[in-house]
């Protein structure tokens, strides 16, 4: 009893009495009750687990977060094509077919949340404000879709700035695994700050900035000039 009051003495936010040593029934009685008191202050320091929030989502079959979060690694397959492969010709069916699944899966989760929302489940969704974005997210079921959100566009960010630096700008091999790798990996962890490292290194390394067309449409960029149509 004195090592189980020692090791969460610190831990409360009140001094508890010592129990006592003596072997009398009404010690006995004491000791209960301190071992009681003190299990309670420890049982309210708990932290409760993002478990508890978990929803099944309709539309995914009654599967939760934890369920749907192993199937998002297909992300990586994703990015490890656009990495090491950029030019095999299946590449942009895999970086499709994955940006494809998690927008998907995606949609049906909002959908569920937002038009099925299982029994119990209230809605706090703000974007409106800081406040409103915090508390968003401190729902884990949120937090989840946010992430896919960012997996998904993120991707197709990558891939959009792969394709454009070999079509449009006749990037090599060994300008691709030395310079456009480092940028996917930002991209990868910082999406914006991934996108502008491309247009700067566009811009000073490969003499062109990003078109995006003009009012007769979209006209691509061959080897850093525009070409004519």
């Amino acid at each position: 009893l004195r090592s189980t009051y020692m090791q969460y003495s610190l831990l409360l936010p009140l001094p508890l009495p010592l129990p006592p040593t003596s072997t009398s029934s009404s010690s006995d009685t004491k000791r209960t009750h301190a071992t009681s008191t003190i299990m309670s202050h420890v049982s309210r320091l708990t932290v409760p687990s993002y478990k508890d929030e978990l929803v099944p989502f309709r539309l995914l079959f009654g599967l939760d977060g934890d369920q749907i979060f192993p199937f998002l690694q297909i992300f990586l397959v994703g990015w490890l094509a656009l990495m090491l492969l950029p030019r095999f010709k299946y590449t942009k069916h895999i970086v499709l077919t994955v940006v494809v699944s998690l927008a998907a899966v995606y949609t049906l989760m909002t959908i569920s949340l937002l038009v099925l929302p299982p029994d119990g489940y209230k809605d706090e969704t703000d974007f409106g404000s800081l406040g409103g974005i915090v508390t968003t997210f401190q729902d884990p079921n949120s937090v989840l879709i946010g992430w896919i959100h960012f997996l998904a566009f993120d991707l197709m960010v990558a891939w959009l700035i792969t394709v454009d630096s070999i079509v449009n700008c006749g990037t090599s091999h060994l300008f691709h695994y030395i310079v456009m790798v480092p940028i996917l990996v930002c991209t990868l962890f910082l999406g914006p700050l991934g996108f502008t490292v491309y247009a700067i290194v566009r811009m000073v390394f490969l003499n062109s900035s990003i078109d995006f067309g003009d009012s007769n449409g979209y006209r691509p960029i061959a080897n850093g000039r525009q070409s004519s149509s």
